[in-house]
């Protein structure tokens, strides 16, 4: 048979078995190898177009490059910059921020709460430094095992005020810059806490999985904030329930944040004296006096 023939053969064999590239000539086969080889994803497309366009971010221009791929030498235009790369990370590292988002349970709303001036809150002279300080002092002597390294263990703080000063908004702030230092956060509405417990053991058959698995990601987180705490009359059931939470993270010294509306003697009232008790030597106590400042900017606190 002729080589003619021979090509004329092998172009039927492949038409016969639908075009797969398994069943191409062996020639063809291994260029189709080369075209899809790991490399730069957009060199792929550049292959046999010389004029391919400027990078979108930069303008660099595809430059021609060889490369050996098994026993063959293929031509190739591929960017010289490194946009590519900076975007896919870019890209990732704003994944990675969003999944932590979601798995802090920050509310939406203060996405970007920021420690940063905004000229319409009476208090934030005073809290942004005093935010910022505890921000400072909790990243430079970071807890090791048993010594405290020049800071107390699982130090926190609490925000003390009436509705609408800024409590939620500043400690919001407060978890995502440790959360971009890389610290792993949690923020629960404490009500917001009591329904989810609720909600996982309404069918313990099923959910008590979901119930243990609620109930130890807020003991063992290294950075918890409890908002509200005593914004509802509770039962025995819900002062048991956090009473169980503070002293597992009192015992362990495991930092914790929380606000609350009350004052310390209705807040003992509410859910006992011994609770608040641990709340306070597990951090400094911070008053915020005044009145509301919502509907005062877009930028609303609390």
């Amino acid at each position: 048979m002729s080589g003619k023939d021979h090509d004329h053969k092998d172009r039927g064999d492949y038409k016969a078995h639908g075009g797969h590239k398994d069943h191409m000539p062996r020639d063809n086969r291994a260029c189709d190898c080369a075209r899809e080889s790991d490399l730069d994803p957009r060199s792929r497309n550049l292959i046999g177009h010389p004029q391919s366009k400027p990078c979108s971010v930069c303008g660099a221009r595809p430059e021609r490059r060889s490369r050996q791929v098994g026993l063959l030498e293929i031509s190739l235009l591929v960017y010289p910059c490194d946009c590519y790369d900076r975007l896919h990370k870019e890209k990732e590292e704003k994944e990675h921020w969003e999944k932590m988002l979601q798995a802090s349970r920050i509310p939406p709303r203060y996405y970007h709460a920021q420690l940063l001036p905004s000229g319409i809150s009476p208090h934030e002279k005073v809290m942004i430094p005093w935010c910022n300080n505890f921000i400072d002092h909790f990243l430079s002597t970071p807890f090791t095992g048993c010594e405290q390294s020049g800071r107390q263990a699982g130090r926190g703080f609490g925000l003390i005020g009436d509705v609408g000063v800024g409590k939620t908004y500043y400690i919001c702030a407060v978890l995502l810059s440790l959360m971009r230092k890389g610290k792993k956060c949690l923020f629960w509405s404490v009500p917001e806490y009591y329904k989810a417990l609720k909600s996982s053991f309404s069918n313990l058959s099923k959910d008590s999985d979901k119930y243990d698995a609620l109930i130890n990601e807020t003991k063992e987180t290294e950075i918890v904030a409890l908002d509200d705490i005593g914004a509802e009359y509770g039962t025995q059931w819900t002062v048991d329930e956090l009473a169980d939470v503070i002293n597992y993270r009192y015992n362990h010294l495991l930092t914790t944040l929380w606000t609350s509306n009350l004052r310390v003697d209705e807040l003992m009232e509410r859910i006992g004296k011994r609770t608040v008790d641990r709340l306070r030597e597990m951090g400094c106590l911070k008053m915020i006096e005044g009145k509301s400042i919502r509907g005062k900017s877009g930028r609303e606190k609390e």
